[in-house]
């Protein structure tokens, strides 16, 4: 599906989706969902929900992480900590996104 949006809609969109702890692809399901009559509620939608609140977290830090390590190459030095660190976080970007790709697919087979 493409959405397509003026700068206007589109920043009204994000500010929405931030105020409810959802991205704005997650809130702009959300919203359809409702529009169509079908309840975005249960225990999927919920764990959906939290994944991508999760998601949306950890690509924060990941993103801080990004702009540590950039510093840290223009001093020339990297310590081992934040090479670790960046590890981490994308190992946990990857089992987030697992995760929720699995609910999301629960859901859709629910649906059927």
């Amino acid at each position: 599906m493409l959405l397509r949006l003026s700068e206007e809609e589109y920043q009204s969109l994000v500010d929405a989706a931030e105020g409810s702890g959802l991205t704005p692809t997650g809130f702009a399901a959300e919203a359809a969902l409702a529009a169509a009559g079908t309840p975005a509620q249960g225990p999927l939608r919920e764990a959906l929900v939290e994944c991508m609140q999760s998601r949306t977290q950890l690509r924060k830090v990941g993103v801080n992480l990004n702009q540590g390590v950039a510093e840290l190459h223009a001093t020339g030095v990297v310590p081992v900590w934040l090479r670790r660190a960046v590890e981490r976080v994308e190992a946990a970007v990857a089992r987030n996104d697992a995760a929720t790709e699995e609910v999301a697919a629960m859901l859709r087979r629910g649906r059927r």
